[in-house]
């Protein structure tokens, strides 16, 4: 259903506080790891969109569940890629 994807982003902050966070990114030719460094929650209307010129990725979530006025920003810097091999035929 809609939403699904970052259902679990909430935790995030509170997983990050005493152990490392990795999300993972795979793609058809290559998997990304990222490590989480930072978490933060703003207004919907402070929502800015910008380059870092940084190899991180930002996800975003609206919180909190079901009043969705603020949004959950999880940052995470690049820390390792893999090229996937093709699949033999």
């Amino acid at each position: 259903g809609e939403g699904n994807v970052f259902r679990r982003l909430p935790e995030i902050p509170i997983l990050s506080k005493n152990n490392p966070v990795y999300v993972f990114l795979e793609t058809a030719s290559h998997d990304y790891v990222y490590r989480v460094y930072n978490t933060e929650v703003v207004t919907q209307q402070d929502l800015r969109v910008s380059n870092s010129n940084q190899r991180d990725i930002t996800l975003v979530a609206c919180i909190p569940r079901f009043y969705y006025d603020h949004r959950l920003l999880v940052t995470a810097s690049l820390v390792g890629v893999k090229r996937n091999q093709p699949d033999p035929d």
